[in-house]
């Protein structure tokens, strides 16, 4: 039997990843559970929205040798309750209503509360032998199901963010409005760094360096957002502009030292996550860019289906001369995150337009509510587990049992809030 330390070292060395249909097949299950859930439930119940929009995405991350079966699977229960389904190209119900002057796109919300719950669930089950090695973050090269986490949350943020919002508002109101915003996102993240030293947490230097964090990428670029101010179209073509000045870079040194140099000063210690932010910067602007194009009140497919098509060939064009590498952030890796994001987008965007009438899901409204703080009580769920057990020898059974056990204590609390109406977001 393996000693904990080769365990250990196995389960915190990085992979080349698995294929990109290979990705698709476990994230498919979103729209899936969406779609099932949605001819399945007539009213908005907790326990049931939680079996069928949940428990799928579940198994999609953990059996993946049964994926294609079960998707098959869900396809033939859709296709017995092909009575309760219409085109979505036909389809009369709103698919936007305007709330405080905004347009609120059911499917945008539907996506990226889906999104949120398989990067929760995978935050956990990544620690569990019944998680599949291929999808843990890559060490160099390559891409994986865990790479497309902290680019997915940017990326759909963009697409609600208040910045685009009013583009007349004067540059120094956007900045301060915007340092504001990512103040609790900072603390949160200096917070954890101190308590991760104080409980010596395992962590994976290669992922964003010795004390940086995914709240303070995420800070980092909500504070720059409003330096590149303009119209949709700049937003994109700057953000390619810097992205192809960044691969240069790379080129000639930058990756040799992201990958080799000694970590002997803090910028060195953490050059992952500081570096990385340049790249998801420029996937936060492009989500900003794209989020007039492909929220266009009558158009919204038919553009939402071209900038998906556009993103996807110019992504594998990338691939075909840079290997993409979510600890670089190179051009490559940004691309495939915008590209499989605007996919998955389209195709949570069908699922939603193929039914003619669906009662408002649970889940889905408790995660919309508290978006962020649902996202910090599973990071601190998950140290707790952690901390609380050896996971790594933990048995199939058990690992399913505690995985459910967290997503439902979480969502729960998620879901209390919203009843009583408790929003923890006020910045």
């Amino acid at each position: 039997m393996a000693s904990y330390k080769e365990l250990k070292e196995w389960f915190v060395t990085g992979f080349n990843g698995s294929t990109q249909l290979d990705i698709i097949q476990v994230c498919m299950f979103l729209p899936a559970a969406l779609l099932l859930r949605n001819i399945s439930c007539k009213s908005q119940n907790f326990i049931y929205d939680f079996i069928f929009t949940v428990i799928p995405i579940i198994g999609s991350v953990t059996s993946t040798e049964f994926n294609l079966l079960k998707l098959i699977i869900l396809a033939l229960v859709c296709i017995i309750n092909s009575h309760k389904l219409t085109s979505p190209f036909t389809n009369t119900r709103p698919a936007f209503e305007i709330k405080d002057g905004v347009k609120r796109f059911q499917f945008v919300t539907e996506y990226r509360s889906l999104m949120l719950v398989a990067t929760c669930i995978s935050i956990l089950a990544v620690d569990f032998p019944i998680y599949p090695r291929r999808f843990v973050k890559t060490e160099t090269t390559g891409v994986s199901l865990m790479d497309i986490g902290t680019g997915s949350v940017l990326f759909s943020s963009a697409l609600v963010a208040r910045s685009a919002r009013d583009p007349l508002k004067p540059l120094f109101q956007k900045i301060k409005a915007a340092m504001f915003s990512c103040l609790p996102l900072l603390l949160i993240g200096s917070l954890r760094v101190i308590v991760h030293k104080m409980v010596d947490y395992q962590e994976h230097v290669s992922e964003y360096g010795v004390h940086w964090n995914f709240f303070l990428s995420l800070g980092v670029v909500v504070v720059a957002a409003p330096f590149l101010d303009g119209s949709p179209m700049t937003r994109v073509i700057f953000s390619i502009v810097i992205m192809i000045f960044y691969q240069i870079l790379l080129i000639f040194g930058l990756e040799d030292y992201i990958f080799n140099g000694p970590r002997d000063n803090f910028f060195s210690m953490n050059r992952e996550g500081i570096l990385g932010c340049i790249g998801f910067f420029c996937i936060y602007q492009i989500g900003l860019g794209l989020k007039q194009l492909i929220l266009d009140s009558k158009n919204y497919m038919r553009n939402l289906a071209y900038a998906t098509a556009f993103s996807m060939i110019i992504t594998q064009i990338l691939f075909a001369f840079v290997d993409p590498s979510r600890r670089l952030n190179n051009v490559s890796y940004t691309s495939w995150v915008v590209s499989h994001n605007l996919f998955y987008l389209s195709v949570v965007c069908l699922a939603e337009r193929c039914v003619v009438n669906c009662s408002p899901n649970a889940i889905i409204d408790a995660i919309n509510y508290n978006q962020l703080p649902y996202f910090m009580l599973s990071n601190l769920m998950t140290g707790i587990v952690n901390v609380s057990m050896f996971t790594l020898y933990t048995p199939g059974c058990l690992a399913y049992f505690i995985i459910t056990l967290y997503m439902f204590t979480a969502l729960s609390v998620m879901w209390l809030l919203l009843k009583f109406h408790i929003k923890l977001k006020f910045w």
